[in-house]
């Protein structure tokens, strides 16, 4: 597998054809507004128009996208198993080039926030088995809030059978075993373990000479 992802070239033009169809269509609008209606009151706002704030968080969920699965492929290079998780990266690109019939009745960026769903949550999950059997994240960000809310805008029924996908592909092509004994993964895993652990040390040492200083005014 080469260091670019040559797919995801692909993946950028769907979406921003989606975008670009989309442009003076209100259907999203709507569905946000009456989905603002009954957001749980544990998802906050910022100040101004609840429905453009939803819009602006779908359209960035979405166009994060192609970043989120070009790092996660860099970190599977980098870890020496971009051949056991070229699957995952293939599927979640599936999801916007071939959507599941179980979201065919949605169009333009609905259909889109159907796919970006899958592909976080694929990578949420794939990062999930990363941090309890090894310790260490391969995503970029910590998508699991984004994802809540996405769930909720998507609705419980649909969204629970785009989990259970996710979770049977997971299931399918994860060998657990298989994975987390591979060698160049193991010395991947003590290098960013050793990082993180120099991270820590030198935040603490900061902290140490700022309370110095502190005290010395």
């Amino acid at each position: 597998m080469n260091d670019e992802l040559v797919p995801l070239s692909e993946l950028r033009r769907a979406i921003d054809v989606a975008f670009s169809e989309s442009m003076n269509d209100v259907s999203l609008h709507r569905f946000l507004a009456s989905r603002a209606k009954t957001m749980h009151r544990s998802i906050g706002f910022a100040d101004g128009d609840q429905v453009e704030l939803l819009q602006q968080f779908v359209h960035r969920y979405i166009k994060q996208v192609p970043d989120v699965l070009d790092h996660f492929h860099k970190i599977s290079v980098a870890a020496g198993v971009e051949s056991e998780l070229e699957a995952f990266l293939n599927i979640a690109i599936d999801y916007f080039l071939q959507p599941l019939d179980i979201t065919a009745s949605h169009r333009g960026l609905m259909k889109i926030m159907d796919a970006a769903y899958l592909a976080h949550r694929l990578i949420e999950e794939v990062n999930d088995r990363f941090m309890s059997n090894a310790g260490v994240s391969i995503s970029p960000i910590d998508n699991t809030e984004d994802n809540v809310v996405m769930h909720f805008l998507i609705g419980e029924t649909l969204a629970n059978e785009l989990d259970l996908a996710v979770h049977y592909s997971v299931e399918m092509l994860i060998s657990q075993d298989a994975l987390f004994s591979k060698h160049s993964l193991m010395l991947y895993v003590e290098a960013q373990k050793c990082s993180q652990k120099k991270a820590r040390e030198s935040d603490d040492a900061k902290s140490d000479n700022a309370v110095h200083l502190a005290l010395l005014r």
